[in-house]
């Protein structure tokens, strides 16, 4: 099948890109099929507040960190909601902080409805999360080994 025309949105690079789902419309191919395509970023997306939106108005989202909290060991939502650029750069809290935001957007969006997904690095397993091929406790497990 050849695809003409992809909607391209990428989730939660750099920004909270919290309401991105929802301010792009779908662009038809050929077939007159509207699809979307998501490209989940890898690290260096992330920045402070990452994801604290969503914490505080999702009870499934504040469910799903509290789960990384739980799985991680450690209180990650901490560092991403109010450390400093510095404790954010470590590769121990970038990889599943990114992974985090990413993954909770898209699980937590009622728009997102991908026809294909793809990451950069990273982002790689965030996008087999929010195809639902890996589960959300081994995607996270496996971005912080």
């Amino acid at each position: 099948m050849v695809i003409d025309c992809w909607l391209l949105a990428i989730v939660g690079a750099g920004h909270d890109a919290s309401s991105s789902f929802n301010s792009q419309q779908p662009i038809a191919n050929s077939n007159n099929k509207k699809m979307k395509a998501y490209v989940f970023p890898g690290q260096g997306s992330q920045f402070v507040g990452m994801g604290k939106d969503l914490y505080e108005t999702s009870s499934v989202a504040k469910d799903l960190f509290e789960k990384a909290n739980d799985i991680l060991g450690f209180r990650i939502t901490d560092i991403m909601f109010a450390g400093t650029d510095e404790d954010l750069k470590q590769t121990r809290v970038t990889q599943p902080a990114v992974f985090l935001h990413s993954v909770i957007l898209s699980l937590t969006s009622t728009d997102f409805r991908a026809d294909m997904v793809a990451g950069h690095s990273l982002g790689e397993f965030s996008a087999l999360v929010a195809n639902k091929a890996l589960s959300f406790e081994d995607g996270l497990s496996l971005v912080y080994k």
